[in-house]
């Protein structure tokens, strides 16, 4: 199981061994891991990990075997994740991806456009690039997905982030409507309906898949 790292820059193993690894450095930086991705910390750590021979990717590459959504609990709250099988039939990574994260986001539009026009044999590329948006008159990085098939960037079919604020907006008209005012629940309200939106389209996409044929025949 890999997942990828927004500090490392990378996708890493889910597995104790990186998990030790990550939790030691993370200590070492104190709070300076707080200010999340940097280029020169994430090439120091990239480092650190092939020194420790442990796994790291920037690319993932292959056909996408299936696509499935799982819901996790713990410390007291619901996960919703998306595991995504590349690779060949009988060897292949699996990309657990958190709801609610802005790579998955990005991600699933491009996911879904993948997996319904495709070849189910077409080979892809997945990677995540650093990239600096600006946000409140503050700089900061963040991941931008790439899909690819062959050179070609695969593009989302529909306007899902459009789609995905339109419920955003009707679900904040509603505690209007109901008089409510209050910006911790506005906050709440916003992020919930837009990870409901990228939630249904994970389902929608995972759905697509079983009905195709591209399901888990085996326990990763």
């Amino acid at each position: 199981m890999l997942i990828h790292n927004t500090v490392v820059g990378a996708f890493i193993a889910n597995n104790e061994e990186t998990k030790r690894f990550m939790a030691s450095v993370k200590a070492e930086a104190g709070d300076s891991w707080k200010s999340g991705y940097d280029p020169d910390r994430a090439k120091t750590l990239v480092a650190k990990l092939k020194a420790a021979n442990l796994f790291y990717r920037y690319k993932l590459q292959g056909k996408i075997l299936w696509v499935e959504t799982r819901e996790t609990t713990s410390q007291g709250g619901t996960h919703r994740k998306v595991w995504i099988a590349i690779g060949a039939e009988d060897k292949y990574d699996i990309l657990s991806l958190d709801i609610g994260t802005e790579l998955c986001e990005r991600l699933l539009p491009k996911l879904g456009a993948a997996v319904a026009t495709l070849d189910p044999a077409a080979e892809v590329s997945l990677s995540a690039f650093p990239i600096q948006e600006e946000r409140n008159g503050q700089m900061f990085w963040n991941f931008q997905p790439s899909l690819k098939s062959g050179d070609v960037e695969i593009k989302a079919s529909k306007p899902h982030f459009q789609l995905a604020n339109e419920k955003v907006k009707a679900a904040i008209e509603g505690l209007k409507t109901a008089g409510i005012t209050d910006p911790n629940v506005i906050k709440a309200t916003r992020k919930s309906a837009k990870e409901a939106y990228f939630w249904d389209l994970a389902q929608m996409i995972a759905a697509y898949c079983a009905e195709h044929g591209r399901a888990q025949k085996t326990a990763a």
